[in-house]
């Protein structure tokens, strides 16, 4: 901290008698239209690169909001994937009773007339609980 401090102000103390003669009025008396045409065109620059740069409408805020669209592509993706896929579920469902059927095996365990129920059991799961 130390450091710094001292680094800014051997700065501004090389800096103080150039700021002192710029805003002294007879510095500006005695230079010529050239040279004051570039002091107006060097503010005018920085003026818009500082506007480009940093103002409200820079590049960096423009390059936050291309990302953020990304994202939101990205977000907007997997939701219409999602969409197509209960889009296709509901198809089904009013198509035929084959999906319903299906969902009832899965879901609810259903088991027609006349099928016979086998549930097969892993062999490690049981060793783990301590049955035989």
């Amino acid at each position: 901290m130390k450091l710094k401090s001292l680094v800014l102000a051997k700065y501004l103390e090389q800096l103080a008698p150039k700021l002192i003669r710029i805003t002294d009025a007879r510095y500006w008396q005695n230079m010529s239209r050239f040279d004051m045409f570039l002091w107006i065109m060097g503010v005018l620059i920085f003026l818009l690169q500082f506007s480009l740069w940093l103002g409200p409408s820079s590049v960096t805020s423009l390059l936050i909001l291309d990302y953020k669209i990304y994202r939101l592509e990205q977000v907007n993706q997997k939701d219409t994937q999602h969409n197509m896929q209960l889009y296709q579920r509901i198809q089904g469902l009013k198509q035929g009773n084959d999906e319903v059927e299906a969902r009832a095996r899965v879901e609810l365990g259903m088991v027609k007339q006349g099928e016979t129920f086998y549930q097969l059991v892993n062999q490690a799961i049981l060793k783990a609980d301590g049955s035989s």
